[in-house]
């Protein structure tokens, strides 16, 4: 049993919990007094098995009882442990009513719990006016922090440890060896090398810098390279297309470059296996009708700055290989959502905001379709696509979950209402905004070829 636990401003946490191996019964208490579930508390069985987790947000008491023998948990924080701004109460504490599977006397408990406040004798920690720390991790230390489907591919090789890659140490060559590189241009917090152990090493290079790459290149030798990293979202490359050009079509170049250079020095054998695998997005293709399917035989049609720096770097990627015969495959995937998600992105925007109780701005009508994919099954269609995939083939990666901008949003607000009541439905929250320019009506993906090959 590891009691409630908690640390106050300016350390306070958002804590990710999810588990490695067993199951544990994880608990929530809300501690902010201004909130409408003020003491009340949520649970909820997390286990290996079901690769399930939960986000304990700031302002909640977190504490878990296992459910078997041999359990291991994994934590990921947005603030590092401070002992002094550590807290805790009482796990037992009757009035909070948590059905624990563990009778008070038959818990094994570290010195720590036994004896900790009452839920009723706790401080005010998490005062009305100090809402604001209340802020969801922008990135993550160990990976790419600029979009969900980055972040999650590489933590998924970064897992092998725990049995969540399809390889085993020492196939495929340097394969079992991960160079990341990013510039960090959106997580700044967290621009530091870090190294596991043999598996990976991040190296923090800016994307124009060719003396870097070539440097990266030579020192790492790589097997197969994957390019995911690009400026987005659509709305911040209208305020400012310059940065998306840069990025996106000019550093796309100079790593293209890099990696020519790189596979045409290496040995027949492993000029073979080499692999570019440029993963890219379904706005290349423009704007649907509210019938039809985007197929990889649709021609690139963008409609704003972000997507015609994408279809740029497409463009670039196929260049290389039909001219200079660069290996190179390319995927356009849907709507990515899942752990780990950018806060601006919608979904996320809309989960937090409708806990706080905050407008949730939509777009126009609120009827643009898009597919939505989730992260973990993007990550293994980009392993797919590198391994097996046709040199100088595309490859579109979607869902088959349409939905509109207002179903997204209906879906969140009623899922939430059913977890945590409050004083009005969150529906009423929706506020319709003006339209943004160039916004694309549908996306929609027909992923059959990669499915059939």
């Amino acid at each position: 049993m590891r009691g409630l636990h908690f640390q106050i401003p300016p350390f306070a946490q958002d804590k990710l919990v999810r588990v490695l191996r067993g199951s544990i019964l994880d608990v929530a208490v809300d501690l902010r007094r201004w909130s409408p579930t003020f003491g009340r508390h949520v649970s909820a069985v997390i286990s290996a098995r079901e690769g399930n987790q939960i986000l304990v947000p700031v302002g909640f008491a977190q504490g878990f009882c296992t459910l078997e023998p041999d359990t291991e948990v994994f934590y990921k924080v947005s603030a590092p442990y401070s002992p002094p701004h550590d807290r805790d109460m009482a796990w037992n504490y009757g009035e909070l009513g948590i059905d624990w599977p563990v009778a008070p006397g038959d818990a094994v408990l570290a010195a720590k719990d036994r004896l900790l406040p009452a839920f009723a004798d706790l401080p005010d920690c998490f005062p009305a006016d100090r809402r604001s720390f209340h802020s969801l991790p922008r990135s993550v230390p160990f990976d790419h922090g600029i979009s969900c489907d980055e972040d999650h591919h590489h933590r998924r090789r970064r897992f092998h440890r725990i049995g969540r890659l399809p390889v085993r140490p020492g196939e495929h060559g340097r394969l079992d060896r991960l160079p990341g590189q990013d510039d960090l241009c959106r997580a700044p917090r967290y621009a530091q090398p870090h190294r596991d152990g043999d598996r990976a090493v991040f190296e923090q290079v800016d994307i124009y810098d060719r003396a870097e790459l070539d440097r990266v290149f030579a020192e790492h030798q790589p097997d197969a390279v994957m390019h995911l990293a690009a400026e987005s979202p659509v709305d911040r490359s209208i305020e400012g297309a310059g940065v998306f050009i840069q990025t996106n079509v000019v550093g796309t170049y100079h790593l293209r470059e890099a990696a020519r250079q790189n596979w045409s020095a290496l040995s027949d054998e492993r000029r073979a296996v080499f692999r570019f695998h440029h993963v890219s997005t379904d706005e290349v293709y423009g704007s649907l009708s509210p019938d039809g399917l985007f197929t990889e035989e649709t021609a690139c049609a963008p409609t704003s700055p972000y997507s015609a720096s994408k279809a740029s770097a497409d463009h670039l990627a196929l260049a290389w290989h039909h001219t200079h015969g660069l290996p190179v495959v390319v995927s356009n995937c849907s709507n990515n959502y899942g752990p780990f998600h950018f806060p601006e992105k919608l979904i996320p925007l809309m989960i937090i905001n409708a806990l706080e109780g905050k407008p949730l701005p939509v777009y126009g009508t609120g009827e643009n379709v898009r597919d939505w994919l989730f992260v973990e099954d993007h990550a293994a269609a980009l392993w797919r696509i590198l391994t097996a995939g046709r040199v100088g083939e595309k490859y579109n990666v979607g869902g088959n979950a349409d939905r509109s901008n207002l179903q997204v949003i209906h879906g969140i607000c009623d899922t939430l209402d059913e977890m945590l009541p409050a004083a009005r439905p969150r529906r009423t929250l929706i506020t319709h905004v003006t339209d943004r320019p160039g916004h694309d009506l549908r996306y929609a993906i027909d992923a059959s070829k990669i499915r059939r090959e």
